[in-house]
This record gives structure tokens, sequence and C-alpha cells, in this order.
């Protein structure tokens, strides 16, 4: 037999010469996963030595998946990636763009909050290595970043931050026209 080599995604044991049947394929929904970049859950299909180097699939006909321990079995299993998120392989979940979550890891993980607006919560970023990040001007530390960073105000009607600048920020007070209230004078008791 030829000595060839594995195709990308699958494993041996065998160091330097091997062949064909000597490659092993990962189990179902997995592939073997290498970082290919600075950014740890930036996978790519690679070449392993082991059955752990197989990880859960970023994408397998159109769908993505995540590694997940079963209910008390302790056994790690393959689930599909949960609306709304973005699974890039292995045990890494993040929310699409316009969604927030409390719990970077745990059972919660995959607990989503609707960003609104849903510019407010950004989209996570492979070539920046960046997620679960809120757009600035939002409070990072804000439920589904629903609050504003000092130096910004929330439009009501939009629920946009806005930067605070302008002629009427920070100038000190406001010289205010005289204003009729006729409330004041509703009750006051005396004849007219």
């Amino acid at each position: 037999a030829a000595c060839v080599p594995c195709k990308r995604g699958t494993f041996t044991s065998q160091a330097g010469a091997y062949t064909q049947a000597q490659c092993r394929i990962c189990p179902e929904e997995m592939q073997v996963l290498v970082p290919n970049s600075t950014c740890p859950w930036s996978l790519e299909v690679g070449f392993g030595q082991t059955v752990e180097d197989c990880k859960c699939a970023p994408q397998i006909n159109g769908k993505q998946y995540f590694k997940s321990v079963a209910d008390g079995s302790g056994k790690e299993l393959c689930q599909m990636c949960p609306p709304n998120m973005v699974c890039p392989g292995d045990t890494f979940t993040f929310p699409k763009k316009g969604f927030w979550r409390n719990n970077q890891s745990g059972v919660h993980r995959s607990t989503l909050f609707r960003c609104k607006p849903a510019g407010a919560c950004l989209q996570t970023n492979v070539t920046a290595c960046t997620h679960d990040l809120c757009a600035p001007g939002y409070d990072q530390n804000s439920l589904a970043c629903g609050g504003c960073e000092k130096g910004y105000t929330k439009i009501m009607s939009s629920g946009v931050c806005q930067n605070c600048t302008g002629p009427n920020y920070g100038a000190g007070p406001r010289r205010w026209r005289h204003v009729s209230r006729p409330w004041l004078h509703l009750q006051t008791g005396r004849p007219e």
C-alpha cells in the first residue's frame, strides 16, 4: 500500500508513513478542527492524531453544531446550533447581531434577549476576535445593551443612544423665556 497523507478532517495515530486505510473519520457531526488565526474560536478543518481532535462541526449539510454535555451522563454530544446563534464549531456559541446573552458559558449560554434597537448589539467579528459586545454608546453592563454609556442619551422613540454633543450640552444654566402657566392660577381663591 502506498503512503498517502490523510484527507483533511480525518485523524490517525500513525506517525510519518501511513496509508489511507489507517486514516479514521470523525464520528457523525464532527470534524478535525484546528485554530486558523489568533482567535481560539476561528476554526478550520485540519488533521488530527486521535478522536479527541474531532470537534463539533461548524457546518455540515447547512447546519451548525456545538459541543454540549448530555444531561446526567457526562458524555459530550454535538447539538444543533440554537436559533439566533452562530456556532463556529467545538464548544463555541455566539449570539447573532441584534441578540444579547447574560451568560457566556454554562447551561444558560443559549438564553438570548432581543436588543432594542437591534444595532445596539454587535455581531461576532472573527477578524477582530470580538464577541458579546455592545455598539459604541451603549452600556456594556446593561441588560441587552439597553442602557447608554456616560455622555450618551437615549432617544425614547427609537431606543438609540445618541452622543450628547452640540451647543446645548454642558453649556451651563439655560435662560428660559417666560412661559405662561395657567395651572398656577386655577385655585388662587381670588374672584375674577
